[in-house]
């Protein structure tokens, strides 16, 4: 659908497509929009972007793609980054996400989420929805300084097998599990950079047996989770909704003898589900 999406604006005769991505991006959809629409241009944040930025008055259409694996604060050269960002919110460009919609998908603003009452505030006369939603949850702690975020502190200590210990990244292999909960939050429970995380409580998934089929790995029967990820296209125009639907899903699945780790980690591979 996102896709879609972006080959009416490459086909439009005075578009341009802006894709924002990191140097030596692996992701092949990328390569795959360039291919097919000659309107598309991929630009790796954050040098190229900040330099060549200066025309925020074109009249052009475009979808400016962000980096969707990792927030402009984690990466290399933050501050670039977020300059760049600034730029393209300035623009009259079409944002994709736009930095309010990016920001909403990170950990912290996850974990806020889950407070008593804020649900409430996006649908204060349906609380059957609330319930819904909330039911999905897991547990979320905040790690900010003061009383609370020590009381989180002491919690993962005292149980770190019944949590997961989330920095705000991605692409897998980056949350902390039992022993390293405990190593890592000693050695910053007392200082700020404590809030660079956040504390969950630990999913426990029903493991089952499957086959991992791997380059160079040996086949074998093993035992498994998965997890089920479902993607969504959302387009707004200020505050009116545009589009808002599922647009697919994607299934990936790791031996059970891992903590952490997803596709491009080595660690799981991709999946498919069966519905009985």
């Amino acid at each position: 659908m996102w896709c879609d999406t972006v080959a009416g604006v490459a086909t439009v005769p005075s578009g341009e497509l802006c894709l924002n991505r990191r140097p030596n991006w692996r992701q092949v959809l990328t390569a795959e929009l360039i291919r097919d629409h000659s309107q598309a241009s991929a630009v790796s944040a954050p040098v190229p972007l900040q330099a060549e930025g200066g025309n925020q008055e074109s009249d052009s259409s475009t979808v400016g793609g962000a980096e969707a694996l990792a927030p402009p604060s984690t990466s290399p050269g933050a501050t670039v980054n977020w300059e760049a960002r600034l730029m393209m919110e300035r623009s009259k460009a079409v944002k994709c996400p736009d930095i309010s919609t990016h920001l909403a998908g990170t950990k912290k603003v996850q974990q806020e989420l889950t407070r008593p009452g804020v649900l409430e505030n996006f649908f204060p006369d349906d609380p059957e929805a609330v319930a819904q939603i909330r039911a999905t949850f897991a547990g979320q702690y905040s790690l900010d300084m003061g009383e609370e975020g020590d009381n989180t502190v002491a919690m993962a200590l005292a149980n770190p097998d019944q949590f997961v210990l989330k920095p705000q990244r991605e692409g897998g292999g980056n949350n902390l599990y039992g022993a390293d909960i405990c190593q890592v939050l000693s050695a910053v429970r007392s200082s700020s950079k404590r809030m660079a995380y956040i504390l969950m409580e630990k999913v426990q998934p029903e493991p089952v047996y499957n086959y991992l089929l791997r380059r160079g790995s040996p086949l074998k029967l093993c035992t498994c989770l998965s997890e089920l990820g479902i993607f969504g296209a959302y387009v707004r125009q200020g505050t009116d909704m545009v589009l808002n639907e599922t647009a697919g899903h994607l299934l990936r699945t790791k031996s059970a003898e891992h903590s952490d780790g997803g596709v491009a980690a080595g660690v799981a591979v991709l999946d498919n589900p069966l519905l009985v």
